[in-house]
């Protein structure tokens, strides 16, 4: 496989699993096939499993809950809140190299690309993802109420 439909394939990918959260106000719970759970149990796996916390979210335009969760090592986990189960988390996309600044948010994605989130001083945001082989950039979602329950540049000490 060349390198650059290996690109397209992991640019595809993104886009559905974005496109998944503007189209899932419209559809029922029942018709999506993503990983979705009880979100105790998601976040205690991801707490589990990779050292994950829950670190921002915000709700889209059309009132999708985005968060994601986030390590000591700055692995990531792009979750979303179904609207027709709001204690249920179902997880979108995965990633590596989280960064933090004063009003943005950026993570590489699994596979390949990058996701960026801009927030502007009202907590008003919009992701991109830039394709990491043709450096286009993809406008994803936008929304609003943006909040960082963590800061990830601050370390934990032990008490």
């Amino acid at each position: 496989m060349t390198v650059k439909k290996y690109s397209l394939i992991v640019l595809c990918t993104v886009i559905w699993c974005i496109s998944i959260i503007a189209l899932y106000a419209y559809k029922p719970v029942k018709a999506q096939t993503m990983m979705c759970n009880e979100r105790t149990t998601v976040l205690e796996s991801l707490k589990v499993n990779f050292n994950e916390e829950l670190t921002e979210l915000g709700v889209t335009e059309n009132g999708i809950v985005v968060a994601f969760t986030v390590s000591p090592k700055k692995t990531w986990t792009m979750l979303m809140i179904p609207t027709a189960k709001p204690y249920s988390y179902c997880i979108l996309v995965t990633g590596s190299a989280w960064e933090q600044k004063e009003s943005t948010s950026t993570g590489l994605v699994t596979n390949g690309g990058l996701i960026s989130i801009g927030i502007d001083d009202n907590s008003n945001w919009a992701m991109i993802m830039v394709d990491d082989i043709s450096k286009q950039v993809i406008p994803l979602i936008t929304g609003h109420a943006w909040d960082r329950l963590v800061d990830i540049n601050i370390q934990k000490q032990a008490l």
